[in-house]
């Protein structure tokens, strides 16, 4: 059984390092007009690809069984109903409530600080799904490489940290926004894993006894 401290460790450094190179990279070689288009159309299409993963597995929420299911499926439906209303209404309020939004160099949206927190908000959501679902194999398994399915799986969990960094960082390139900014973006979009990671078991077991 993997110890409970290195798993926390080793999820912490895979997740944390590669996330912040991403955040980092917009505003450190974004600089010019052409290199923010680059890094705002790389973030589109990673954005637009993770939005077509999840809708492809929408009938995890219980859609393929129509109406034969329990309250659970109700209450599954709904949580994912509320989480997207929230994010919109988030956005929708965020707009006009700051005044020091900066016009972005591709068309003159505004983009403030607070559109950034909420991507990193919506990358947390599902970072809290991956810290379960990492949470549920652990236990069972010899070491943390061995629970994720080994070095290929490893590397890619890395590099998709990355990319989520870089969505991220765009959102920060385009507001303009401090250094001390991106680090509350880094933890709004990896804390939750850490969060996932030990409610797993815990379920798990309080299902059990009961």
């Amino acid at each position: 059984m993997a110890e409970a401290f290195s798993t926390l460790a080793a999820t912490a450094l895979a997740t944390f390092v590669p996330l912040y190179l991403g955040l980092l990279f917009p505003t450190l070689l974004g600089k010019g007009s052409r290199a923010s288009l680059f890094f705002v159309a790389a973030s589109v299409g990673i954005i637009s690809w993770f939005f077509l993963d999840v809708a492809g597995d929408s009938a995890r929420l219980g859609v393929d069984q129509g109406f034969g299911g329990d309250y659970t499926h109700a209450v599954l439906a709904g949580s994912f109903a509320f989480g997207l209303l929230l994010l919109f209404g988030l956005e929708r309020w965020s707009m006009p409530s700051f005044g020091a939004a900066s016009d972005a160099m591709t068309g003159g949206g505004q983009f403030t600080f607070a559109v950034a927190l909420i991507a990193a908000l919506g990358i947390g959501f599902h970072a809290f799904g991956e810290g379960l679902e990492i949470g549920s194999i652990v236990p069972n398994a010899t070491s943390v490489l061995l629970a994720i399915g080994g070095l290929g799986p490893g590397v890619a969990y890395v590099l998709h940290k990355f990319l989520e960094g870089l969505v991220v960082g765009s959102f920060a390139m385009l507001a303009r926004s401090r250094y001390s900014q991106i680090g509350v973006l880094g933890i709004a979009s990896g804390l939750p894993t850490l969060l996932g990671l030990p409610l797993e078991p815990r379920v798990r077991c309080t299902s059990n006894s009961s």
